[in-house]
């Protein structure tokens, strides 16, 4: 699970150092396993005789479907297909086409019925659109006897779109980018997205009905709103056109944003456009939305395996959220006032505002952050760390500091708050070999955060 394991513990001559270590690698490893796509679809899909099974609140014979199709998209939908086919045997399955991460298509076998197709992430992709554009062909024309079996993860905002007429996928760039760069917030973006998609705000279940629709469905949001997961391709929305046309003025873009983008916002605020679909649409009456893993759980399964190993454990919050630098000084605090040996865990999902030229991601700026004011507190642990095995433009998920972290770089010439200020976290952490390598996870649910204040031993 942690390429680097060995070297985190190993480099370290203390052997505190080397206990505090491996105890949040450990967890950490298993708050990710908590969150494995395969192991999640087995654990709420079952196939009894004929008779399907979701998370005992819905059950069919399987029989009476004429059809059943599986599709969907993000960076856990290959394992949650592959589980699906596994359960359901191939023989029960029609068809079915997901889009997955480009980079990963090529290693994935194991289906005969469901096909994978490579989609672009963080922003669509010409192949993004070409695979979302078959989707559409399997699930249209569908009737009452058939059954669609959607499977959705992060990551899906931009590996199932299809802008709306009149919008090109270089619009749909440009919108992206001028909200990411002003710092709007998810949900901000998931409401431009939703009224400029055709299969986003509830719009794919809609293109399925008749037919009976399921969501699988793994959350990567804070507070787990199935409408901003992958933008909610079966799920109800309460975003309008006004919203747009509010958040188009709160960050000043009238003048940025192609006049297309203005011109659809203008035409929905008088109606003129369709809104995407409320709670309240009939083809929610055929559409059943299940959560199957989220940061929440994989906390919980922490604090378990933490408690296990005869620890008393805290969930500080699984929804935090804010600069990241700022979080990651919360949390030390929160650390130092804590007990000794007694795990806080957290998750969410934070923000960097950048103004350096450097290089890093949210968790190694809030571990470096978190480390800065944990310097020389005997004892203190501290891990940061994305759930996918990615955090912004680097090889690492995430970072893993203790209190010699900094008095590390301090030896070498380094200083904490210099890379800091140049959102150069990444340098700094490589350099005291803080870095957490995974590589891709193959899920997502956010970021997780660990600490925890050991007593020293006679060791």
């Amino acid at each position: 699970m942690i390429k680097n394991e060995e070297t985190l513990i190993n480099i370290e001559k203390d052997p505190l150092i080397k206990r505090g270590r491996k105890l949040l690698l450990e967890l950490i490893a298993t708050g990710i396993q908590a969150a494995d796509p395969f192991k999640a679809v087995q654990k709420h899909v079952k196939l009894e005789g004929r008779t399907i099974r979701i998370a005992t609140k819905w059950e069919r014979d399987i029989s009476s479907f004429e059809n059943v199709i599986i599709v969907g998209a993000g960076k856990a939908s290959a394992k949650m297909a592959l589980a699906l086919e596994k359960i359901l045997g191939e023989e029960n399955i029609t068809k079915g086409l997901v889009n997955v991460p480009s980079e990963t298509v090529s290693n994935l076998t194991g289906t005969s019925k469901i096909r994978f197709h490579p989609a672009g992430h963080p922003v669509a992709t010409k192949a993004s659109l070409e695979g979302t554009k078959e989707i559409i062909k399997l699930i249209s024309g569908l009737t009452r006897n058939d059954l669609v079996i959607c499977v959705i993860s992060g990551g899906g905002s931009a590996m199932l779109e299809l802008p709306i007429a009149g919008i090109t996928l270089n619009d749909f760039s440009t919108v992206f980018n001028l909200l990411t760069q002003k710092g709007a917030t998810i949900y901000e973006l998931n409401a431009f997205r939703k009224h400029l998609s055709q299969v986003k705000g509830g719009r794919l279940a809609k293109i399925a009905r008749p037919a009976e629709v399921v969501s699988l469905i793994i959350s990567d949001v804070v507070g787990d709103d199935l409408s901003t997961i992958a933008s909610g391709p079966t799920a109800p929305d309460k975003t309008s056109w006004h919203d747009l046309m509010t958040i188009m003025k709160k960050y000043a873009l009238t003048a940025a944003l192609p006049q297309t983008v203005i011109q659809l916002i203008e035409k929905g605020v008088k109606r003129e456009l369709a809104e995407t679909l409320r709670a309240t649409d009939p083809v929610f009456m055929r559409v059943y939305n299940f959560l199957i893993a989220s940061n929440t759980l994989s906390c919980h399964a922490i604090k378990q395996a933490a408690l296990g190993k005869g620890f008393t454990a805290r969930i500080v919050s699984t929804t935090l959220t804010g600069e990241a630098r700022l979080v990651g000084e919360k949390l030390a605090e929160e650390l130092l006032h804590s007990e000794k040996n007694n795990v806080l865990i957290a998750g969410g999902e934070t923000t960097v505002t950048i103004t350096g030229k450097g290089i890093g991601g949210r968790n190694q700026e809030l571990a470096l952050a978190a480390a800065t004011h944990l310097s020389n507190k005997e004892g203190i642990f501290f891990a940061a760390v994305g759930s996918d095995g990615k955090d912004g433009p680097t090889d690492a998920a995430g970072a893993i500091i203790d209190y010699q972290t900094i008095l590390k770089g301090v030896k070498k010439g380094l200083r904490a708050e210099t890379f800091l200020l140049d959102n150069n976290s990444y340098a700094f952490l490589k350099e005291t070999n803080s870095l957490i390598l995974t590589g891709p996870t193959g899920t997502n649910v956010s970021d997780l955060f660990l600490g925890v204040h050991l007593a020293r031993k006679a060791e």
